[in-house]
């Protein structure tokens, strides 16, 4: 869908496509719920399915009539060749820091929910407050970050997962962790702007594979990550997030100095040596 999306953008730069897409989706996020919930008190639960296929009949017509989007150059290459190209020391040194970035801004929050309830007690109600501050966050963020190009984008993020973290660390009471959950919001916009930096490191023919191997990376975060915030909550309940504050602050930093130089194309979107 990302690879789509960026081929079919025209003229607007890949950051704010993919951020438009999901301020979209997260905005299904925030009013499907409220639709289900009141479907299932007039009708009855059962009756919520009923209505979530018939939305879903809709949206997969709608897909069928999108059109086709040409692949840009030609691949002459055999898919074992081409892998071999993008496995260069460029596109590894990328992936490596896309998991330490994505590995820190996603630690904090497997346990974020357990840390409310058992240590600020927080009730089942206040949680599902916080959940739907945190999918208005992602819509608004996501708005708000798809101007910017990649870097700054990337940059901005993370310092407001930073916030999250810290929030929920040091911060009590409801008013306080909501918008500590709007900014978790942050995360879905980074992995847009790991996207956009994967797409300037890659030609158009090979932008679908860039895309999976960057999921691939960020996938393995979600495998990896959660197993240790439970270590740390174990060992001492908020010891994860100044853990992660800081392993968030250390990434920012390294992938703004580390990061290879970039141009501007005409549509705004960061380029780099294609792979």
């Amino acid at each position: 869908m990302n690879a789509y999306v960026t081929a079919a953008r025209g003229s607007w730069s890949v950051p704010r496509a993919l951020t438009l897409i999901s301020a979209s989706f997260n905005t299904g996020a925030i009013l499907g719920p409220l639709m289900g919930g009141w479907v299932g008190q007039q009708l009855g639960l059962r009756s919520s399915f009923g209505f979530s296929l018939i939305f879903m009949v809709i949206s997969t017509i709608l897909i069928i009539f999108i059109r086709p989007q040409p692949v840009e150059g030609e691949q002459h290459e055999s898919p074992a060749n081409t892998l071999a190209k993008m496995l260069n020391p460029a596109f590894v040194r990328f992936l490596i820091m896309a998991f330490g970035i994505y590995f820190f801004i996603y630690l904090p929050q497997p346990l974020a929910q357990n840390f409310l309830v058992n240590e600020r007690q927080l009730n089942l109600a206040n949680i599902g407050v916080l959940i739907s501050s945190r999918s208005l966050g992602v819509v608004v963020l996501s708005l708000l970050t798809g101007s910017l190009d990649a870097r700054r984008g990337l940059a901005a993020t993370q310092i407001g997962v930073t916030l999250f973290t810290l929030i929920i660390w040091q911060g009590y009471g409801l008013p306080a962790f909501m918008l500590g959950y709007a900014l978790m919001g942050s995360t879905n916009p980074s992995r847009v702007m790991l996207m956009a930096q994967a797409r300037s490191l890659s030609k158009a023919q090979n932008m679908g594979l860039a895309y999976g191997m960057l999921e691939t990376i960020l996938s393995v975060v979600l495998i990896t990550a959660p197993p240790l915030a439970g270590a740390l909550y174990a060992f001492q309940p908020d010891l994860v997030f100044p853990i992660s504050a800081a392993g968030i602050l250390i990434t920012l930093v390294l992938s703004w100095v580390l990061r290879p130089q970039t141009k501007a194309s005409p549509n705004t979107e960061e380029t780099q040596t294609p792979i």
